[in-house]
């Protein structure tokens, strides 16, 4: 659904999604970057303006320098983002979820400035706050402009995931001053990849299971485990990728991320509910804890040859800005699947992650909705609607953007009949209760963003709400009666209890 937020509602829709952790435990100084690489004006055509390289050796806490595939893709001084975009354990077929990423590190991010760089390697200025896993790991330069417009006939977007590198997916920019938006920010359908459509030439019926191995069982949609391609086939979903059809003509799931992935339709042979199940809701805290790709669309089962057009997933956006307008949206939608006329048509692709920060305050239009699934011409499965994505804003009060993390809508036939296929659930809004970015009511130096917005537990209750922020059995506040940071009792320090 749409939803027209006005940030002074804060606590409010804190109450009513997934409560925010913050996304480094050191405060973070970058804000809004330091103009660095000047004014962008995108006045045409399609910009990507971000450089990707893969980390090639794990990563621990307190390390400065990290391994990479192609370190020519930072200079001295730039910012970069180190985000582990994959690498979640092999997950159960058929497992509805949530699947909770709390305890996990694919997802995790954090800012860091490079001091120098040598052959396929890369120093960091400071030290890494977190781990993260070789190769599941990207390197992405953000860029740090002073001010950024895109006209109306161009567009900011993100590379396409790229499974090889295991890079891309996002688009990621820094503004110190005014971003102004007629065109499109836009990383829709840049997610995880939706399953591959393979005819089936053998004539079987009655498929069920599942893990029904190609050509009877369709490939199912990607997700954050990486398990995707000819050996990945059968209803049973994958974590949030979503299920492909089976024998016979069934549709594929739609993929998950914030919300769930909707169940492919029923198959031709006795309109039995075997459609592709639908890819699984993630717990992750926010965005702002955690990104994630939208999960693809599981593939349908096809006999006749009518190849349903892949639901890809939605990518990742992530702005930081001092003011942003303009009549432009922020798009991070997953991608609808084609139509198969007289076979299984495949699942849309979940909804991405977008994460928007100002400094001051904002109008803005932002979509993370879930691509709808295949529909078709006849009594066969259509595909199942994506989950909704995440979406965290946080902005001065007044600002007013309006946010749709909808699931998608599930494929129809001629009669408008879904045939069992089912839509995708809404996804996850949260809006920051701390203010805009780099508010520090209390003068300690640590942004109230990383005190108002803590959740030291990861139990998915920020520590401004939570009677015991530690988890230790000792009441907050008796702990903390009236220091400050970090204290759920006293977050801006001012002795008088929040």
């Amino acid at each position: 659904m749409t939803r027209p937020c006005t940030l002074a509602a804060s606590l409010v829709a804190l109450a009513l999604a997934w409560l925010p952790a913050v996304a480094v435990a050191a405060p973070d100084t970058f804000l809004a970057g330091t103009g660095r690489d000047g004014s962008r004006v995108v006045a045409g055509g399609d910009s990507v303006v971000n450089a990707y390289t893969r980390v090639t050796a794990d990563v621990s806490s307190g390390d400065t320098e990290i391994a990479v595939a192609d370190e020519s893709i930072v200079a001295d001084g730039d910012l970069v983002l180190i985000w582990q975009t994959v690498g979640l354990a092999a997950q159960v077929p058929g497992d509805p979820g949530p699947v909770d990423l709390r305890q996990a590190s694919v997802g995790r991010w954090e800012l860091a400035r490079v001091s120098t760089t040598a052959a396929l390697s890369v120093t960091l200025t400071a030290p890494m706050v977190r781990g993260y896993a070789a190769d599941m790991t990207q390197m992405v330069r953000v860029p740090e402009y002073t001010t950024v417009t895109v006209q109306n006939s161009g567009r900011i977007i993100a590379a396409p995931w790229d499974p090889a590198t295991n890079t891309g997916g996002i688009v990621a920019f820094f503004a110190n001053g005014a971003i102004t938006l007629t065109g499109d920010v836009d990383a829709s359908g840049a997610g995880f990849r939706g399953g591959l459509a393979v005819n089936d030439a053998s004539a079987a019926s009655g498929c069920s299971t599942e893990s029904e191995a190609a050509p009877v069982g369709a490939q199912r949609g990607e997700g954050l485990s990486s398990e995707y391609g000819a050996s990945s086939t059968g209803r049973g979903n994958l974590g949030s990728g979503g299920g492909g059809g089976v024998c016979v003509n069934s549709g594929g799931g739609g993929g998950g991320n914030g919300g769930i992935g909707g169940d492919g339709g029923r198959s031709e042979d006795g309109a039995r509910l075997v459609g592709g199940l639908g890819g699984a809701a993630l717990i992750a805290g926010t965005a702002l804890e955690r990104m994630t790709l939208g999960g693809g669309g599981g593939a349908g089962h096809i006999d006749d040859g009518w190849t349903s057009s892949i639901g890809h997933g939605g990518g990742a956006v992530l702005i930081r800005g001092q003011t942003l307008g303009g009549s432009g949206r922020i798009l991070a939608d997953g991608e609808d699947a084609g139509g198969a006329v007289a076979d299984g048509a495949a699942g849309g692709g979940a909804g991405g992650s977008v994460i928007v920060q100002l400094t001051s305050s904002g109008t803005c239009d932002v979509s993370a909705t879930g691509g709808s699934g295949g529909p078709v011409d006849d009594d066969a499965g259509s595909g199942g609607g994506g989950g909704g994505g995440r979406v965290f804003l946080q902005a001065d009060t007044g600002s007013s953007c309006p946010t749709d993390v909808s699931g998608g809508v599930s494929g129809e036939n001629l009669s408008a009949d879904p045939l069992g296929a089912q839509n995708g659930t809404d996804g996850a809004l949260v809006i920051s209760a701390a203010g805009p970015l780099g508010l520090d009511s209390d003068g300690d130096l640590v942004p109230d963003s990383a005190e108002l917005d803590a959740d030291t537990d990861s139990d998915e209750t920020m520590d401004v709400f939570d009677p015991d922020d530690d988890g230790d059995g000792i009441p907050t506040g008796d702990e903390q009666p009236a220091h400050g940071t970090g204290d759920a009792a006293d977050w801006d320090g001012d002795v008088v209890p929040h």
